[in-house]
């Protein structure tokens, strides 16, 4: 089950780095313990997660924005 707030309804369908449908779906399965099984240590798919990531990579492997882009920026 994936719970999500209303303003998920009014987000765009797709787009890169900002909230978006595809991305918050996306996130949110990451964290089925059959998929991913993620956390949550940083929000934000941002240049911060970027420098985050660099600093804490065994941190960075589980979380759930770090992996949504790896998954939806993937070309």
């Amino acid at each position: 089950m994936i719970a999500i707030y209303p303003h998920f309804c009014t987000s765009p369908e797709a787009q890169l780095w900002r909230g978006c449908k595809v991305l918050t779906l996306i996130h949110e399965c990451t964290h089925f313990t059959d998929v991913f099984d993620s956390n949550d240590g940083m929000y934000g798919i941002s240049i911060r997660l970027s420098f985050w990531a660099q600093t804490n990579p065994d941190h960075a492997i589980r979380n759930a924005d770090s992996l949504t882009c790896y998954v939806g920026f993937e070309e």
